[in-house]
């Protein structure tokens, strides 16, 4: 599972009598499965980090056990590609225009779409739109009202088989309508 904190979690289930659990990771387009760790027989998960933000990765659990001096191997599962979240969306410009407020932020190149955030000074975060196009770099907020002041915030996403993981973002600075 792909975390908004830049890592990934990989979870197993324990298996009785097991010495460790081999650790693996590769990405999809073919390249070797890299070792990353023995987990002791313990543990049932792993924290993958310090990963490139957007990149998809599988991962290959192994358990072993040691009998007689030698290892014995399980058979392994591996997972489906798990895309990391994507990086920290900044707002480049924010403007008030005459249909509303106008934002403008960087793409990012690897993920599926982005979610505009707004609040006012004492109000939580809204979600105000989801935008499902990764080249889309600018939205109008229409429904600003006039005379208030309000925070935005910019969250680029990427679906993943068991749900939709967002990366973080910057505040802006505040803007009156």
């Amino acid at each position: 599972k792909a975390l908004s904190d830049g890592y990934n979690q990989i979870k197993w289930k324990k298996v009785a009598g097991v010495t460790a659990y081999n650790i693996f990771r590769k990405k999809p387009e073919g390249e070797k499965w890299e070792f990353l760790k023995a987990a002791s027989s313990s543990e049932t998960k792993y924290n993958d980090k310090n990963l490139a933000s957007g990149t998809s990765y599988q991962y290959l659990i192994q358990a072993y056990r040691e009998a007689s001096g030698s290892k014995v191997y399980s058979r392994y599962n591996v997972s489906s590609a798990i895309k990391t979240a994507p990086a920290v969306t900044k707002i480049n410009s924010i403007k008030n225009e005459s249909d509303g407020i106008y934002i403008r932020w960087n793409v990012h190149k690897s993920c599926d779409g982005y979610q505009i955030l707004r609040k006012t000074k004492n109000d939580s975060w809204k979600q105000i739109a989801k935008i499902d196009d990764a080249k889309k770099s600018s939205w109008t907020d229409e429904t600003a009202e006039k005379g208030e002041s309000y925070y935005y915030a910019v969250k680029a996403f990427v679906k993943q088989t068991n749900g939709t993981t967002y990366g973080k973002y910057k505040t802006s600075s505040v803007i009156k309508r």
